[in-house]
């Protein structure tokens, strides 16, 4: 991410704008593109300076720090041990 869309998005969050608002007219404005729910990744690792409490859309309402979800697999459920024998 440059200085250029870094700025783009943490000028618009501070209007009030959605992370998916701001995807939508990114492209248009500055001819980069950003999906809204990498501007969200952004805004949970710290990569964008913004209030979440105050500048987000949501303000006041509480903000869930979920955890990634790409690229884990649920390894329980394919355990070898427990799979059926075939002979």
């Amino acid at each position: 991410m440059n200085d250029e869309t870094k700025a783009y998005i943490e000028e618009k969050l501070s209007l009030k704008w959605s992370p998916r608002q701001i995807a939508s007219q990114i492209e248009k404005d500055t001819g980069h593109y950003i999906s809204y729910p990498t501007i969200y990744r952004y805004i949970r690792n710290g990569l964008v300076k913004v209030d979440v409490k105050r500048d987000m859309r949501q303000a006041g309402k509480k903000y869930n720090k979920s955890s990634e979800k790409r690229g884990k697999l649920d390894v329980g459920s394919r355990v070898i041990k427990y799979r059926l024998k075939k002979y």
